[in-house]
Formats: structure tokens, C-alpha cells, sequence
């Protein structure tokens, strides 16, 4: 298991390629995850937060062409590959209250749930809005066993077993709706999979 913040930022370089391959193989989530938020907002600046190899802001951009995206991430090789700022995102480069959307997919697990969200809605607008898509804790363990089987080949196991110490120590849905209308958000849209997805507006 990943025990602190310098030894995640390692291992997220050592798979950075790996796991681009894996992202781009699985373009049509990251397709439908920027179709679904295009139906609640209509974002002109839009921060991509732990944006990894860059391919959910390559389909924002492609259903908010007019928009500008602002990828973020901490690890060196993923900003290599978004052409990304490199930030922490429990403590963000940007001003107060300057966006209208803050993606965070597959991120918030890495994070510090409620410093995280707290920082999103910093730098986010009155009515600003933070769409997150992430593991669902409540998945069944047969799900999270293949998972992390599967991972464990296709990345590497050090990548695998520090995601399913996270996937179950995670807020589940519930948790998270809570934890994000006790930080001042309303709830637009939530569902839930395998994973969990979140539309939620500053207010």
C-alpha cells in the first residue's frame, strides 16, 4: 500500500504511459462522463483536476469547444502528456472564484476527500458546479478482486493494491453527497455503478 503523498507521486510516473494506454482504450467513458456533464452546465473555463494522461479534457473539449480547459496534476510524466500546470490539488494555483466547472475523474480517492472538495469550491463561481466520477466503495468484492487482478498485469502490483486500499476505504455515495452539501453544494445529478457519478453546484 502507498503510504504517503512522495511515494504516490512515484508510482504514478512509473505507470504514467501504461496507464494513458489504458485511458485512451477506454476513450468512450471519459465520451460519456463529458456528454452526461454537458447536459447540467455550460462552463466557459473549466479546471481538469488530476487530469492524468489529458483524455477527459480532450472530450470536454470536443463538447465545450468554446470553453477554455486548465488541466492540473501532480505528477510530472501525466503533465508531460496533457500539456498540464503541475499542482497539488489540496492546494490549487488559482484565485478565488474564477471557475465554472472543476472536473475530478478517478482523482478524489487519491485526495483528501473534504480538503479536496473545499478547494474546488474556492476556486469555482456562485453556481459554479464539480463533476466527479469515482470508485464506488459499494462495488461487490468479486468486482474489486478482478479489478485489482487485472490492474496488478496491466500496470503493475503496486498500482493495484494501493487502489483497493483506497476503493475500500472510500466515502461511499451517500457519504459523499453529505460531505459535498455540508461544504455548500446542491446536488444536480448522482448515479451509481460499478462507479459513482456527481454533478454538484456551488451555492
Amino acid at each position: 500500500m502507498i503510504k504517503n503523498k512522495k511515494e504516490t507521486f512515484v508510482m504514478w510516473n512509473a505507470v504514467a504511459e501504461k496507464y494513458r494506454r489504458w485511458a485512451e482504450f477506454n476513450r468512450w467513458y471519459y465520451r460519456s462522463f463529458a456528454n452526461l456533464i454537458s447536459k447540467h452546465v455550460k462552463p466557459r473555463l473549466i479546471a481538469d483536476i488530476c487530469c492524468g494522461p489529458g483524455v477527459l479534457g480532450s472530450e470536454l473539449r470536443k463538447v465545450f469547444p468554446s470553453a477554455e480547459i486548465v488541466p492540473v496534476d501532480l505528477s510530472i510524466e501525466m503533465c508531460k502528456f496533457a500539456k498540464a500546470i503541475r499542482a497539488d490539488a489540496h492546494s490549487l494555483p488559482f484565485k478565488d472564484d474564477v471557475f465554472e466547472l472543476a472536473v475530478l475523474c478517478f482523482a478524489l480517492h487519491e485526495l483528501e476527500v473534504r480538503k479536496a472538495i473545499r478547494e474546488v469550491r474556492r476556486i469555482l463561481k456562485k453556481e459554479g458546479a464539480v463533476a466527479i466520477a469515482d470508485l464506488n466503495s459499494k462495488a461487490p468484492p468479486i468486482i474489486k478482486f478482478l479489478a485489482e487482478t487485472f490492474l496488478s498485469t496491466l500496470l503493475s502490483p503496486e498500482y493495484a493494491k494501493n487502489l483497493k486500499s483506497k476503493w475500500d476505504a472510500f466515502p461511499d455515495l451517500e457519504e459523499l453527497v453529505l460531505i459535498l452539501q455540508d461544504l455548500g453544494f446542491e446536488i444536480l445529478y448522482t448515479r451509481e455503478f460499478f462507479d459513482v457519478w456527481i454533478i454538484a453546484k456551488k451555492i
